[in-house]
């Protein structure tokens, strides 16, 4: 199940991003990717998919510690984020404390670690 906290990230990014002039494509949920595993393929659930033009489509992960931190989740994303770039998408991690509670960074920072992570 799906921590209130993710659940608030996922929501601050898609208000960020769609004031930014992204177009949403996939929200969490709504639909998935396969991914060829050892164990077989697997499902994907991006928490969300956007268009933007001149920058194309770009996955958006909300980074909490659950899910993000220990080595064999980075290889998954790793994995992940390998697989999508084959196909001319780009992944966007922005940390949870980073969009919710008393860390929160303002819009612009966000926006900015965006285009650095793009560039």
């Amino acid at each position: 199940m799906e921590g209130i906290k993710h659940f608030k990230g996922k929501a601050a990014i898609e208000k960020i991003v769609l004031e930014d002039g992204w177009s949403i494509h996939t929200r969490d949920g709504e639909d998935f990717f396969f991914f060829e595993t050892e164990q077989g393929d697997r499902e994907y659930y991006p928490d969300l998919m956007a268009w933007k033009d001149g920058l194309g489509w770009v996955l958006f992960e909300v980074d909490g510690k659950k899910g993000h931190s220990t080595p064999r989740d980075m290889q998954k994303m790793e994995l992940r984020d390998k697989t999508f770039r084959k196909y001319d998408v780009r992944t966007v991690r922005i940390k949870t404390e980073d969009l919710i509670g008393r860390k929160k960074q303002p819009v612009d920072i966000i926006l900015k670690e965006i285009d650095y992570q793009l560039s």
